[in-house]
C-alpha cells in the first residue's frame, strides 16, 4: 500500500514564464483566452501517464533578484539611515567622559549596520543567482526555468 501511494503522489512540476498584457486581465473571455495559451505552451512538456504541475511563475533568476533589491532597496536605506542617525553622535563625541561604554558600542553598531546593509543589498541577491534558481529537468534536458532550488 506505501508503494502505491507512493507512485500516485509523483507528479511532474512543470514551470512556465508568461508573457502577459493588462488588456489580458480585462475580461473573464479574455483572461480565458490568455490561460490557455499558457497551457499551450507547457504541453510539449506534459506527461501524459503521470499528473502534472504548471506553474505560472511572474518572474525568475535575474529579473527576479532585480525587482527584489528595487522593491528591498528603499527600506534597507531608511532603516540604515534612521540608525546611523541616531547613532552618529555618539560615535562623534564618544570620546567626553561619561561616554567611554557608549563609544566603542555605537563604533560597533554604526560598522554592523555598514556591512548588513551592503550584505543585503549586493550578497544577498548574488547568492540566490548562483544557489537559489533552479530548472526542471525534463527527459535529461534542462527545459523551463523552475521555482526548485538547485542540487549543486
Amino acid at each position: 500500500m506505501t508503494e502505491r501511494l507512493a507512485s500516485e503522489r509523483t507528479f511532474r512540476a512543470i514551470a512556465v514564464q508568461p508573457k502577459w498584457a493588462a488588456s489580458d486581465f480585462l475580461s473573464a473571455a479574455r483572461f480565458r483566452a490568455w490561460m490557455t495559451t499558457q497551457l499551450e505552451s507547457a504541453k510539449p512538456h506534459l506527461h501524459p501517464n503521470q499528473p502534472n504541475l504548471v506553474v505560472l511563475t511572474e518572474l525568475n533568476g535575474l529579473p527576479l533578484v532585480l525587482r527584489g533589491a528595487r522593491e528591498r532597496l528603499t527600506p534597507i536605506l531608511m532603516t540604515t539611515g534612521a540608525t546611523g542617525l541616531a547613532i552618529l553622535p555618539l560615535v562623534l563625541y564618544g570620546n567626553l567622559p561619561g561616554h567611554e561604554i557608549e563609544y566603542p558600542m555605537a563604533v560597533v553598531i554604526l560598522g554592523g549596520l555598514v556591512t548588513s546593509t551592503l550584505l543585503n543589498l549586493f550578497v544577498v541577491p548574488a547568492l540566490y543567482l548562483r544557489y537559489g534558481a533552479g530548472t526542471v529537468e525534463i527527459e535529461g534536458q534542462q527545459a523551463l526555468p523552475s521555482l526548485v532550488p538547485s542540487a549543486g
